[in-house]
């Protein structure tokens, strides 16, 4: 009898563990698309974010033909970020499964063009927006580093975290999947990253950002001085970087 009873609470344990696998695996979902301009060419290199409620979950960048699947743990809000040098930045609100049943065609406006001579990320009189609030904050703290995009193309890194190079606080290790790991203060874990104001969980600055993309880059050794918008309580203290890219 007693047998009985334990091999029934063992089938009930994995028939609730088996129920419970299937309805996290229901929430991965993946969205394929094509990136084009107004005349319907495909634009390749364009980088697609999918960003679940508030934090990127994935990205990935299109092809030759424009093409790109992206894929996720999408329980909540979520929106694709499409970005590509050249062109204005799109998001798109995604409703599933609606948007996982077809082709989705996302058409980018041409970039507002620049001043002669000029690159984004280094026209501080002219600039607005996120990037008018980057040189803000380089004028009024002294507790953030600050890198403009002239200065971090004037390093002649490989890697964005070559940029930090001997920058007190900051070790680069090796990592396993590429680029460098970045730590600070000793800390064991990795600074909070955020790109375009939106979280990126558990993962390297060098697997995300790419040194032609970035526009700008502030660095914070600890919570003093982080722009209240990108204070995350679940930081132990481990810094904060805060990348901004072109548009």
């Amino acid at each position: 009898m007693l047998l009985r009873r334990v091999i029934g609470l063992a089938f009930i344990w994995v028939s609730a563990a088996l129920g419970q696998k299937a309805t996290l695996d229901s929430a991965v979902s993946a969205v394929v698309g094509t990136v084009t301009d107004h005349s319907r060419a495909p634009l390749k290199d364009a980088e697609v974010r999918l960003v679940v409620s508030g934090s990127m979950v994935n990205a990935v960048r299109t092809g030759d033909d424009g093409r790109f699947l992206v894929a996720g743990d999408v329980r909540g809000p979520s929106k694709l970020q499409v970005r590509r040098v050249g062109f204005s930045a799109r998001e798109i609100e995604l409703v599933f499964p609606r948007d996982t049943m077809g082709v989705l065609i996302i058409v980018l406006d041409p970039a507002a063009p620049q001043l002669a001579g000029r690159d984004a990320g280094d026209d501080e009189e002219h600039a607005s927006g996120w990037l008018g609030e980057f040189y803000q904050r380089r004028r009024s703290h002294s507790i953030g580093i600050y890198f403009t995009r002239q200065e971090i193309l004037s390093k002649q890194a490989r890697h964005l975290s070559d940029v930090l190079r001997g920058v007190p606080g900051v070790t680069l290790s090796a990592s396993e999947r590429g680029g460098f790991a970045i730590r600070m203060r000793n800390c064991r874990y990795a600074p909070v990253l955020w790109m375009n104001g939106s979280r990126v969980a558990h993962t390297e600055l060098d697997e995300v950002a790419r040194l032609d993309d970035i526009a700008a880059m502030e660095v914070y050794l600890t919570n003093a001085g982080v722009p209240p918008d990108f204070l995350d309580r679940s930081n132990l203290g481990c810094g904060t970087i805060l990348v901004w890219t072109r548009q």
